[in-house]
């Protein structure tokens, strides 16, 4: 405004409206967005709206008043009400700025948080799985080593002599399939022990049954 105000070229006047009517005619298209995204009182929007609206009549009384050669007039309004008008804008858009800049905050400080909270619940999912995980090889350590220990055992009390033990329980995968095997031998070296004790004590009747 203050270079229209001051210009008695009347060439360079109009292109000076032309382009604070063109920058009016952005910003009047700006308001829209921002009445629209505005999170706050609406209200200060409608303010600030209003204010510039009325800038436009300080405005164009400056344009007439330089049209009709009234440099000293148009001047006195620019720096007088003209001044006082603009203060009051950019004051009433100091408010929408401050509370854009601290919502613009609280946002960085909820993403910041949810980070946190985010990292934290990888690191509980991460312990978990390696819980359970560790529960599965601890329980299919014990599920094979203790029967296996019991294979040991038993053959052991075998190797002691104590032909008549008997294993304690009864699988139907590998284990137990070595562990019917091991019965079946200690069957078999039952039956000869019994053959080679009647052997011994004079009976000869008896046969030799092969387990298999």
């Amino acid at each position: 405004m203050k270079d229209i105000a001051v210009s008695d070229d009347r060439n360079e006047i109009s292109e000076l409206v032309t382009t604070v009517d063109a920058l009016e005619s952005a910003i009047l298209q700006d308001f829209d967005t921002v009445f629209s995204q505005y999170l706050g009182d609406k209200a200060d929007v409608e303010k600030v709206y209003e204010s510039f609206v009325a800038w436009r009549v300080i405005r164009e009384e400056v344009i007439e008043l330089t049209l009709e050669g009234q440099m000293k007039a148009a001047t006195e309004i620019t720096k007088g009400k003209g001044a006082r008008h603009v203060n009051l804008l950019e004051s009433q858009m100091e408010t929408l700025i401050r509370f854009a800049v601290h919502k613009a905050e609280e946002f960085h400080q909820s993403t910041l948080q949810l980070d946190k909270n985010i990292e934290r619940t990888l690191l509980f999912v991460f312990a978990a799985v390696l819980l359970v995980a560790a529960l599965v090889v601890l329980f299919t350590i014990r599920n094979i080593t203790k029967p296996l220990l019991l294979i040991v055992d038993w053959i052991g009390m075998i190797a002691d002599g104590k032909i008549n033990s008997k294993i304690g329980f009864s699988r139907s995968d590998e284990i137990g399939i070595l562990a019917e095997s091991c019965r079946n031998m200690q069957e078999n070296l039952y039956h000869k022990s019994e053959i080679s004790k009647r052997i011994s004590n004079g009976d000869f009747s008896s046969r030799v049954r092969v387990v298999s």
